[in-house]
């Protein structure tokens, strides 16, 4: 919503954008593995990589890039890491095949897990480029397809039992058209977000929801600025998107059609220091005011909230903003600091009633291992200072499903007035991930049914344990989550003791 940040973020937006690139070339989209965002942050945090690791997705060609800037002589541990992200990057433009089979059961959802509560069959076609030899544009295109089961648990017609078939959606996933022009994507696409600098829980744009199909602008590379006025930023990045909601409408006051935005600028002032500005918004929608006067004004947060039902009925929309950071330690020690404050309203021209999250990361000298620890607190009202309140993060009167998409929550997995904490350690040269979760959930876990009455929830413990081996060209990756919620009824694949089995198969097809 939220005032003067909103209105700075929309000025600078348009030259930020137009600052050319050298060498610019379309690209997909592309968000990393967990096993090749924990070597781009070793490269980062130990050779000064000049890409900001907090907003995904990026521009492959933009990735590429920064890479290409690092030295030629890395120590040897730094110079595989830069391998297995390049190798990484080369499978993301290659057709591939992914089919997932899992008990339909809910698990809470981090960095490159996926978010459905079921089997999934996904196909993509890889990157093809066609690029103007005449001038620096080019064409990027890639095409996926996705089907799978019910990704809204909580909502009617989702299975009610263990073992029976829900009913089956078909999506586009992993699919963008990009067209590039004076250092700038203009792109559609369908896929999912990653804003912030954690790794279980981002509080405005997360895993947790199916990928939204929209189109919008980022800038094609993150190469510092050459403008004498920006240069400060260092690496930086910049994006805004416009998506149609796709959640199935059951409840009866909620608008149908409206559309969800969002936009974000990343910065990287020097090697151990990045900040993020982030801004989401839901507006317009039957039965709401449409059109471009209104989607502005609910960018700028003008005449948002307002007192009496009157004017309320004017309101443009609901919103987020807010900003996250990461420290890293530098030569002290092999660790990084982050936070995240995500307002969900604004006071003064500032983002209030803030939801709230912490972090710290270490990481071994050999780059085989990676361990961190985050808590995330999803009430209003988070930081210190501030009033706590319920029934606030994630809710709107106008929008009575939610801050959802595909019925779930865009941001994070542990839905709203939780205090969650996570314990994670991830394994690069085993491709072992191990996290304990405890603390409270206060509505439900990664999905959300208005119709649901005392869906499970309550204190939490919960185990996720993940394994990968390969066979030939197959990579077969198998899954165990295990959570345990003492509070609430059971509804469907949403339950107060649940088990997740599940074993994925990935392909590559060229």
């Amino acid at each position: 919503m939220f005032g003067r940040f909103v209105r700075t973020c929309a000025m600078a937006l348009p030259p930020l954008y137009l600052s050319p690139s050298a060498h610019a070339q379309a690209s997909l989209p592309y968000t990393p593995s967990w096993q090749a965002r924990h070597s781009l942050a070793r490269l980062s945090d130990e050779a000064g990589l000049p890409l900001p690791l907090s907003q995904w997705p990026l521009p492959s060609a933009a990735v590429r890039s920064a890479l290409s800037a690092l030295p030629t002589d890395l120590p040897e541990t730094l110079a595989r890491a830069r391998d297995d992200v390049l190798a990484d990057l080369d499978q993301a433009d290659r057709p591939l095949l992914t089919a997932r089979v899992k008990t339909r059961r809910e698990a809470p959802v981090g960095f490159d897990d996926d978010y459905v509560p079921g089997s999934s069959l996904a196909l993509r076609s890889g990157s093809i480029i066609a690029a103007d030899a005449a001038s620096d544009q080019a064409w990027a295109i890639g095409v996926g397809a996705r089907f799978e089961q019910q990704a809204g648990s909580l909502l009617e017609g989702a299975a009610q039992t263990f073992g029976t078939p829900a009913s089956v959606s078909a999506r586009l996933d992993d699919s963008a058209m990009v067209f590039e022009g004076a250092g700038v994507n203009l792109q559609a696409f369908a896929h999912r977000y990653w804003w912030g600098p954690s790794w279980q829980d981002s509080l405005i744009l997360g895993n947790n929801a199916p990928a939204f199909m929209g189109v919008g602008l980022q800038r094609s590379q993150a190469l510092p600025s050459n403008s004498p006025w920006l240069s400060w930023l260092g690496a930086w990045n910049a994006e805004v998107f416009v998506a149609k909601a796709q959640d199935p409408v059951v409840s009866p006051n909620q608008p149908n059609g409206y559309l969800f935005a969002g936009a974000r600028v990343t910065l990287k002032p020097h090697p151990q220091l990045e900040l993020g500005l982030s801004r989401s918004w839901q507006t317009g929608g039957q039965g709401r005011p449409n059109g471009w006067r209104n989607f502005v004004s609910a960018l700028l947060a003008r005449d948002s909230n307002p007192p009496g039902p009157d004017q309320q009925a004017n309101d443009p929309g609901n919103g987020m903003a807010g900003l996250d950071l990461r420290v890293g330690c530098g030569h002290i020690a092999r660790c990084a600091f982050y936070t995240q404050a995500i307002g969900e309203d604004h006071a003064r021209y500032a983002p209030t009633k803030n939801l709230a999250l912490l972090g710290a990361e270490a990481w071994s000298e050999d780059g085989n291992h990676r361990w961190f620890a985050e808590y995330a607190n999803t009430s209003c009202g988070g930081l210190p200072g501030e009033q706590e309140i319920q029934g606030c993060a994630y809710r709107n009167y106008q929008y009575p499903q939610g801050y959802t998409n595909g019925a779930r929550w865009v941001g994070a997995s542990f839905g709203p007035d939780s205090r969650v904490a996570t314990l994670g350690w991830y394994a690069l040269a085993s491709e072992r991930r191990l996290r304990l979760h405890f603390g409270r959930v206060g509505v439900s876990v990664n999905a959300f049914g208005p119709t649901a009455v005392e869906p499970p929830h309550g204190r939490l413990l919960g185990f996720a344990a993940e394994q990968a081996f390969h066979v030939g060209r197959l990579t077969l990756t198998g899954a165990l989550n295990w959570t345990r919620l003492q509070e609430g009824n059971d509804f469907g694949a949403n339950r107060r003791r649940d088990l997740q089995l599940g074993l994925s198969a990935a392909w590559p097809l060229d």
